[in-house]
């Protein structure tokens, strides 16, 4: 939905409808990616372009929504407040009734967070490439399956520094105001 909601929009009857944006770490996403499909036919660059892209275009497309930002981490560290925070930003959307019952049983039945990954697993904590959002968010070098020198290395270098920076900016909130500087997705 992220790269065609401005061609359903129009088709849609009623008021214009709220979305529900939840993100993830890039790293994670694109190792997923990789692991499922091979690194051949997925090598890490191509998974984190395919995050920086789709994540991208999904707040370009929907910056005139009533929008709800969540993420992965916040989701699996307490489901039940983070539902119950998206429940209230669906209220101020108009699509909720305010003050929903959210119940613990359902919770437990819906998200295991003995799903999440070890957001530690493919990162060199003993190395910070970077620090974004005042030193609240930082970025630590990753376990690449390349070898050193290897000409692909240097890209996938780049894409990870470029969406680990907006993945610090969409949790701090940074990535959701107008005037947001993207990166260019031409390297």
């Amino acid at each position: 939905m992220c790269i065609t909601i401005r061609t359903w929009l129009p088709l849609l009857e009623g008021p214009s409808p709220a979305v529900v944006f939840s993100f993830r770490n890039p790293l994670e996403v694109a190792m997923s990616m990789m692991k499922r499909d091979g690194a051949e036919l997925f090598p890490l660059a191509r998974g984190l372009r395919l995050w920086i892209v789709y994540n991208m275009r999904a707040i370009q497309n929907s910056h005139d929504l009533c929008r709800v930002f969540t993420s992965n981490e916040a989701l699996m560290l307490n489901a039940k407040n983070e539902l119950e925070r998206i429940a209230a930003g669906l209220v101020k959307c108009g699509l909720v009734s305010p003050n929903p019952v959210i119940d613990q049983a359902v919770v437990n039945d819906f998200v295991d967070p003995n799903l999440r990954l070890d957001p530690t697993k493919h990162v060199n904590v003993d190395k910070v490439l970077a620090k974004h959002d005042h030193g609240r968010c930082i970025v630590y070098d990753y376990k690449s399956y390349l070898e050193e020198g290897h000409p692909q290395r240097g890209l996938e270098m780049k894409l990870y520094k470029i969406a680990m920076k907006m993945f610090c900016d969409m949790k701090s909130g940074a990535a959701y105001e107008a005037d947001y500087e993207w990166p260019s997705t031409a390297l």
